[in-house]
């Protein structure tokens, strides 16, 4: 039985569809439902059924598959473990994450204490995070949630963040210090595109208070204030911007940053990592870095 059939089942039976797993795999269907027949012939059952336009698996693919989930992961572990031997004395640290702002807080101290250790560090999706988690080259994901620290078993929070809301000097808000979330129903938004970590959360605040978040520009960031300066749109921020960076951002002061009163009006970060995975000497010092550096008071909001 070839390891690599092993890989391709657990693949289908994760997508529950042969097209989007010969996708995400970089091989045709037919190639892919060749190794699936090859698989079930040793196994002389079916592993799946098909249920309307996808396929579910059987009671004997329910079986085989936490089988198969416990020895790719075995096999995955007994790699890393020889990993670690092996480059001992070459260190070496990758970290995905929603946002790269987020490893640069992570990583700032560390690596100053640290300067043997090389980062290799890369942007995702939300929808990837779960495929990241199990990604055998990641230690660790970097990822943010609503207040409520929805992000599984193993994590650390990093640090938790307040939104504002920034509107130009001329909109009928300005003049105010606070506003509550239910005011803003009708506003039009500048904000991230869908997918980002930053979107979902502000939409999903929006939800919460009744109403959907109307998003008339899309862009990253560094763009929002153009938007917000020319009176085309408001936007919510982390507190990051009305921080150190206001002077900065808003030097013609035709911008104006308003509390929010609503205690979900925050974001938490948190570094997370796959328990059954092997952990590298060098992950379990990052991990240990965060922990000692979240205890320090200045560390949350």
């Amino acid at each position: 039985m070839d390891i690599i059939h092993l890989r391709y089942f657990q693949t289908i039976a994760q997508q529950k569809s042969l097209t989007r797993a010969a996708k995400l795999l970089h091989i045709s269907q037919p190639a892919l439902s060749a190794s699936l027949s090859k698989l079930e012939k040793e196994l002389d059952v079916q592993l799946f059924d098909r249920v309307g336009r996808h396929i579910e698996l059987n009671e004997y693919g329910k079986i085989y598959i936490d089988y198969v989930n416990q020895a790719l992961d075995c096999l995955g572990n007994a790699v890393r473990e020889i990993e670690n031997r092996k480059y001992q004395c070459k260190q070496k640290l990758t970290i995905s994450s929603v946002s790269l702002p987020f490893i640069q807080d992570v990583l700032t101290e560390f690596t100053q204490s640290h300067p043997n250790v090389t980062v290799r560090a890369y942007e995702v999706m939300m929808k990837d995070i779960k495929s990241e988690l199990n990604n055998s080259d990641c230690d660790f994901v970097i990822t943010a949630s609503d207040g409520m620290e929805d992000f599984g078993e193993n994590y650390q929070i990093i640090k938790r963040e307040k939104f504002y809301l920034a509107v130009n000097r001329s909109h009928h808000l300005a003049e105010r210090q606070h506003v509550k979330l239910s005011e803003l129903k009708d506003e039009a938004f500048v904000s991230l595109p869908r997918g980002y970590s930053f979107r979902e959360i502000t939409d999903k605040l929006c939800r919460d208070s009744g109403f959907s978040c109307q998003v008339f520009y899309e862009c990253f960031h560094c763009r929002f204030m153009d938007y917000i300066r020319n009176g085309l749109a408001i936007a919510f921020v982390t507190e990051q911007v009305p921080g150190e960076n206001c002077e900065c951002l808003n030097s013609d002061g035709q911008i104006v940053f308003l509390n929010i009163d609503d205690q979900r009006a925050y974001r938490s970060i948190a570094l997370q990592w796959n328990g059954k995975k092997v952990m590298s000497s060098v992950a379990k010092e990052l991990l240990e870095h965060v922990r000692r550096v979240c205890k320090r008071p200045q560390s949350l909001a």
